[in-house]
């Protein structure tokens, strides 16, 4: 997570609160990109996901004062 992070190629991610699963956003040119992301991901390859969806999510506007530092 840290090199993807550190590589931008990891936006954001984190548990649910519930404890039910987790979320990552991914920044890649396709989504076909981020699948190859996922599909060698440690954690996909020794099975410990249970299950994932992927699906492509275009940002419609960003809060500033809740992300220091991002365009908005």
């Amino acid at each position: 997570m840290a090199r993807l992070h550190a590589g931008g190629l990891l936006a954001a991610y984190g548990p649910f609160a519930d404890g039910s699963g987790s979320l990552f956003v991914y920044e890649t040119p396709t989504l076909a990109a981020a699948k190859e992301l996922i599909a060698g991901d440690p954690y996909q390859i020794s099975g410990v996901f249970e299950s994932h969806r992927c699906c492509q999510w275009e940002i419609a506007k960003v809060n500033p004062a809740l992300f220091p530092g991002t365009p908005s």
